[in-house]
């Protein structure tokens, strides 16, 4: 099943990762590893850090408009948010946003060297044994055991066309099973150790991962 967007939990741990690597900070700015990131207010830009990326709190709107159903690239979409106005002040407020997510897939990618789904993958997957995940809608093409959308069309059931997640993928595009995903809540309970004994993050990086950020 499409796992949706419990995926940006994945994300964050990628970037928890690379934090404890010493290649990132929570609170470096955006820019530091994306020199090209823009938003449309130059002190929005330069003001935006890897942590307001992940807490919904950037200042912008929605703006999903510029991905979903959309066939074109991460990149394309995330240089367009220089042309979307901001909704609010910076860590004042509160809009859900997929597209700060994508952005952070494009972090982990310039801190570790690595696309962000390669690095879900041998990072996270496959230490934890969630060999029935993939990262991206892409490659579930021929897998068994798939599950697709339906919809009534003219009295019936048929499956109908799933829309893809993939250009916004650190946002919602992973594809797992419930066994996986059990392994992976069980990651997170035992505060980051694998069913192996393998520490994959340290206790105080999890406690971090879940402190609240954002109040609603």
């Amino acid at each position: 099943f499409a796992v949706g967007s419990t995926t940006k939990a994945m994300t964050a741990a990628a970037l928890a990762m690379l934090v404890e690597e010493g290649k990132l900070a929570w609170d470096d700015p955006v820019t530091r590893h994306l020199p090209w990131f823009r938003l449309k207010d130059p002190w929005l830009t330069r003001e935006i850090t890897v942590r307001d990326l992940l807490t919904h709190r950037a200042g912008m709107g929605n703006a999903d408009f510029l991905w979903y159903e959309r066939a074109t690239t991460t990149r394309s979409i995330l240089e367009k948010l220089a042309l979307v106005d901001a909704a609010y002040s910076p860590r004042s407020s509160f809009i859900y946003q997929n597209l700060m997510y994508a952005t952070a897939g494009e972090v982990v990618a310039a801190a570790s060297g690595m696309p962000w789904a390669e690095f879900v993958r041998t990072r996270i997957f496959r230490p934890l044994g969630m060999n029935e995940t993939a990262p991206l809608l892409s490659e579930t093409v021929g897998a068994p055991n798939v599950a697709w959308p339906h919809d009534h069309v003219d009295g019936r059931v048929v499956p109908i066309e799933n829309a893809s997640v993939d250009p916004v993928a650190p946002a919602g595009a992973v594809w797992s099973s419930v066994s996986d995903m059990s392994r992976w809540l069980r990651f997170l309970l035992a505060g980051g150790v694998a069913e192996d004994g393998t520490r994959l993050l340290k206790q105080e990086t999890v406690d971090e991962l879940f402190r609240p950020q954002a109040f609603v």
